[in-house]
């Protein structure tokens, strides 16, 4: 008589219990390890391209702004407050046109050191940033945008420039409020562009 084959049902319920998490969590183990690496890979390019960007139209804007405050600490009356925040106040009762104490006399080298840090950002760091929107958002509208708040910027150093040259003071004062006009729309530009790019996706 063959042996009989007694089956232990509470016993293989528990074999049950025990395998289904293990094999659960074999197939889970592997999606949510890829999805931290995901995520934690989007925030080191999100890092990356945020202080490209800070290099590169951020700098640019603070540098030009640092030497616009300098010329209204040389020859006006700067209100700090108003500087610090964005805005550079300028009153005048003269400024010199001829002689060593005139802007293109006195403020030279801060000119050109300005310029070339200037350049060295639009060659190098610009084109890194731009390279960097284009791999990791693919989407082309970002570009335009940046380069509509590039063309900002070069306006404001068409302005930085002017204020080299000769005009009456009256001249001078219409140039700076020109320049703390178009200020205000290019630092709302800026903040407006660094919110897009820190919540849009990115492809990885």
């Amino acid at each position: 008589m063959g042996s009989e084959i007694i089956w232990d049902y509470e016993f293989f319920k528990e074999i049950v219990l025990v395998l289904i998490p293990v094999a659960v969590g074999g197939t889970l183990t592997p999606i949510i390890t890829r999805k931290w690496q995901t995520r934690s890979a989007k925030i080191k390019i999100k890092k990356e391209i945020l202080e490209s960007f800070s290099k590169s139209a951020q700098y640019q804007k603070n540098v030009l702004h640092q030497f616009v405050g300098l010329f209204s600490r040389t020859y006006g009356n700067a209100d700090r407050t108003k500087y610090g925040g964005g805005q550079t106040s300028f009153e005048s009762s003269s400024i010199p046109l001829s002689g060593d104490e005139s802007p293109k006399i006195k403020l030279q080298d801060d000119y050109k050191k300005m310029n070339q840090r200037y350049e060295k950002s639009k060659l190098s760091d610009e084109t890194v940033f731009i390279s960097l929107l284009r791999l990791y958002y693919r989407d082309e509208s970002i570009v335009n945008e940046y380069v509509k708040i590039q063309e900002q910027i070069g306006y404001q150093r068409t302005m930085v420039y002017d204020l080299m040259q000769d005009h009456d003071l009256t001249g001078y004062e219409e140039l700076m409020k020109e320049y703390n006009e178009k200020l205000k729309i290019l630092l709302d530009a800026l903040k407006d562009f660094s919110k897009r790019i820190v919540e849009k996706d990115i492809t990885v």
